[in-house]
């Protein structure tokens, strides 16, 4: 089964590969502030926000990708820290 997503605000559009073995319907459309359990699938009542979903899902995801909201930089880390990160294998 070959399931993708995309979010834009509140939605959540879902393409699955029709010929899914959980029978699971070809697209599916939550309002994640309204039903964020995912129950009611919304596909069929809106109509426009499905249509640019599933725009933004062909475009595939170098157009869907968000910029990093900012650029990484350096900070200087204490000793202690760094030993607490080596031990938990962040750093070697």
């Amino acid at each position: 089964m070959i399931l993708t997503a995309v979010r834009s605000g509140p939605w959540k559009l879902i393409r699955a590969n029709p010929d899914n073995h959980r029978g699971l319907p070809k697209i599916q459309l939550f309002n994640l502030e309204a039903d964020p359990l995912e129950k009611k699938n919304q596909a069929v009542n809106e109509k426009t926000i499905r249509e640019e979903l599933i725009k933004v899902l062909q475009a595939g995801p170098s157009r869907a990708a968000k910029p990093p909201a900012t650029k990484p930089e350096e900070v200087e880390i204490d000793p202690e820290t760094e030993e607490q990160l080596r031990s938990l294998g962040y750093t070697e």
